[in-house]
């Protein structure tokens, strides 16, 4: 009879939505223990802690360029894995919304001419990826409108989904441990993280270590290509029917994005590079109410406002020259060589990026 293989030891540093499914998709193989060593964990809400803040909605921010290939495929890998998932919960007479997902059509409108639309609506990259795209007919398009498209696409009920993530985590014997870790340097927060795996899940042979840090990094690691993209937010009562976005010639983007089954829909918003203050902006408030009009009105009451539920900000981890995902060899502190495998740098793509991307960390470990 074979034997079987010892499973082996990896450690995750970051428990937002890298980290979270990095660690789930680890451990469906069958062949790690995985523990998870965060500052922030799911149900946390910080300005430091991104994944809570997301709309959020499969709507592909790669472009056609050999820059993105990997983008893409990330992606267009968590956008089938979403639509089966949902479909194979409702084959059991079980709800998407349970789980923090919804099948929606998504409609997308563009204002003017940008690069995505440069070659006609027909040729955008992901048109033959997802299901039902529909360019929407001229004599149709609102005014002051170019171009619009309809597909269907996943909306995501940020608080339970980044939730339901976390307990198959633990589920499938992942541990997760709260804790916060030296910041002066990489190696000292790996050799915290590593002592800190041995004492609570008794791992003393680390095969290797995944930094899904995300804006941390920028000091950490230190990668100063690292940088924030605000976003600011409107949650509302009222659950529209499926996302709806408004790409600008200028300026921030609008949309309205059901919080599936929650009752309530997010209004945004904005894209703010390099703004680090985490406090609302009145004025963009307003704004952002405001063009929300004409996307879902509605879901305003009969005095003709939203219902605010709440107003808040986030920090998408952007970074200069796109995601870093590689492995490195690092000496610890003991003068340890260890394996990193670097996930970090999703910009406001971590959702939809999250399966494919944690499936590349598994390839990079793997090698």
């Amino acid at each position: 009879m074979a034997s079987v293989a010892p499973k082996k030891d990896i450690v995750i540093v970051g428990g937002g939505i890298t980290g979270l499914q990095t660690a789930l998709t680890l451990l469906q193989t069958g062949q790690y223990n995985v523990t998870v060593v965060a500052q922030y964990l799911p149900g946390d809400n910080s300005i430091h802690y991104t994944s809570p803040w997301a709309g959020a909605h499969w709507r592909t921010h790669a472009t056609a360029g050999p820059e993105d290939a990997r983008q893409r495929e990330w992606d267009a890998e968590t956008y089938k894995a979403w639509i089966l998932r949902v479909r194979a919960l409702e084959t059991q007479g079980k709800k998407g919304e349970d789980e923090g997902l919804g099948i929606r059509t998504g409609i997308i409108h563009w204002q003017g001419p940008v690069p995505e639309i440069d070659e006609g609506i027909e040729k955008v990259w992901w048109k033959d990826m997802v299901e039902n795209f529909s360019p929407v007919p001229r004599s149709e398009l609102p005014e002051g409108i170019q171009a619009g498209v309809s597909f269907t696409t996943i909306a995501i009920n940020v608080p339970v989904y980044l939730s339901h993530i976390r307990d198959l985590v633990v589920a499938h014997g992942g541990r997760l441990v709260r804790r916060t870790l030296p910041a002066e340097s990489l190696p000292q927060a790996l050799a915290a993280a590593k002592a800190i795996a041995n004492e609570e899940a008794g791992m003393n042979n680390v095969e290797a270590f995944v930094n899904a840090t995300g804006l941390a990094a920028r000091e950490l690691v230190p990668d100063m290509d690292m940088y924030p993209i605000k976003g600011q937010t409107i949650l509302v009562n009222g659950e529209v029917a499926g996302p709806r976005m408004l790409v600008k010639t200028k300026g921030n983007p609008g949309y309205v994005i059901p919080r599936s089954g929650s009752g309530t829909s997010i209004l945004g918003g904005s894209m703010e590079k390099g703004n680090w203050d985490p406090r609302v902006d009145d004025d963009l408030t307003e704004r952002i109410l405001e063009g929300a009009k004409a996307l879902a009105p509605e879901l305003m009451t009969k005095d003709k406002v939203f219902d605010i539920v709440s107003i808040q900000c986030g920090r998408r981890p952007a970074r200069k020259g796109g995601v870093r995902l590689e492995k490195e060899k690092i000496n610890l502190p003991t003068g340890e060589e260890v394996v990193v495998v670097h996930a970090y740098g999703h910009a406001g793509g971590g959702y939809q990026n999250s399966i494919g991307s944690a499936r590349e960390v598994l390839n990079q470990i793997n090698l």
